[in-house]
């Protein structure tokens, strides 16, 4: 709830005059990325970028936020930058979002399926909301595409 006590619910839906269709990664999820097998967690306050692809309309993730030492939220939200920007040093921060999948507290593991839409390029980011470092955790399902 925010400080004037109002709540803002984001909603989306399917329409039959969309061109993309849901194209599965394989018959079963595979895992983009894992903070704990490099030993660097999300810090806080801070984001990592989802190296996508052109065409994408919105990608379908499971996120698991784990090691946690306090509360927080977490948000997937489109990242303008490109590959290339993310590859050369030339990449900008994207503007924090404010939705949040999942929320969790200290000491708690929480996971939710999130369907993400990208920016332009086929980037979205991840971004840490709490105040402490957490580990992160993406298992990639598919995405809505046209290809």
């Amino acid at each position: 709830m925010g400080p004037d006590g109002r709540i803002v619910v984001r909603n989306g839906y399917y329409t039959p005059d969309s061109n993309a269709a849901y194209v599965p990664a394989h018959a079963i999820p595979t895992r983009h990325f894992d903070t704990r097998e490099d030993g660097k967690p999300l810090a806080a306050r801070d984001y990592l970028p989802l190296l996508g692809r052109p065409g994408v309309e919105a990608y379908v993730l499971n996120t698991t936020v784990t090691s946690t030492t306090g509360s927080g939220f977490l948000s997937v939200a489109p990242d303008p930058n490109s590959r290339e920007q993310y590859e050369n040093g030339t990449a900008t921060p994207p503007t924090r979002p404010v939705a949040s999948n999942p929320n969790w507290t200290a000491g708690k593991t929480v996971a939710n399926l999130v369907q993400a839409p990208p920016a332009q390029g086929g980037m979205a980011a991840f971004w840490s909301q709490g105040w402490e470092s957490i580990d992160l955790v993406v298992d990639y399902f598919g995405h809505y595409g046209t290809d």
